[in-house]
């Protein structure tokens, strides 16, 4: 791919997807001024249905709009649908005991990654502990002291696991959206897990758990 590029540098011939080697190893990477990044997301729902449709290729080439579902889901679906999260094998593919053993799979790979452990079983549990505090407040405004506290870390460490998940895609943060005629709105970042499937997961919520009343009144909502 590098000599094709390097020899014949006409802008889009080739899509590359897959690894996040070039944000681990950066030395290793050849990308550099040959290719140019486009975030990923997960899946949404429209687009879940038009692959089920098996029209989401030719749909998506031809810039056609994707319609929305004429079965509007109750609270319990929406919820459902939520911790089906956006990855494609378990959104689409998956169900039931699988999907769940597919994202604790993926969780337990994410946490052993070797630039995040240095293959140290310690270092695993912590980096686990602190993804669970993280996925616990996400979409939440907390405070960094708040967060590398509740996982039992130092704020150096707190910073470098960020920085991993955050290079792995599986979090994200906003900055706070403010302007000089509104200073009292909040100004921390807004952390998120990026799926809500694996948000699911690192929590250890289902659809019924999450739509108890109890729940909801234990969490001051």
């Amino acid at each position: 791919m590098k000599r094709a590029v390097d020899t014949e540098r006409r802008a889009g011939r080739f899509i590359l997807t897959g690894s996040v080697r070039s944000d681990v190893d950066p030395v290793l990477w050849p990308g550099t001024g040959r290719l140019i990044r486009i975030a990923m997301h997960p899946m949404t729902v429209s687009e879940q249905l038009a692959v089920r449709s098996r029209f989401f290729v030719s749909g998506l080439l031809a810039c056609e709009p994707m319609s929305l579902p004429s079965d509007r889901p109750d609270l319990r679906g929406y919820v459902e649908i939520a911790l089906r999260g956006g990855f494609p094998e378990p959104a689409i593919e998956l169900t039931g005991r699988v999907r769940d053993g597919w994202f604790d799979s993926y969780l337990d790979q994410l946490l052993t990654h070797e630039r995040a452990t240095g293959r140290n079983s310690r270092d695993r549990l912590r980096l686990a502990e602190f993804f669970q505090a993280y996925a616990l407040n996400s979409a939440g405004v907390v405070k960094e002291k708040t967060l590398y506290q509740a996982a039992g870390l130092d704020r150096r460490t707190s910073l470098a696991y960020a920085g991993l998940l955050g290079d792995l895609g599986v979090i994200a943060e906003f900055p706070a959206w403010n302007s000089n005629r509104l200073k009292r709105l909040a100004r921390g970042s807004k952390r998120y897990v990026a799926d809500t499937g694996l948000w699911g997961s690192a929590v250890s919520v289902d659809s019924g758990s999450v739509t108890r009343p109890s729940l909801w009144l234990r969490s001051g909502y």
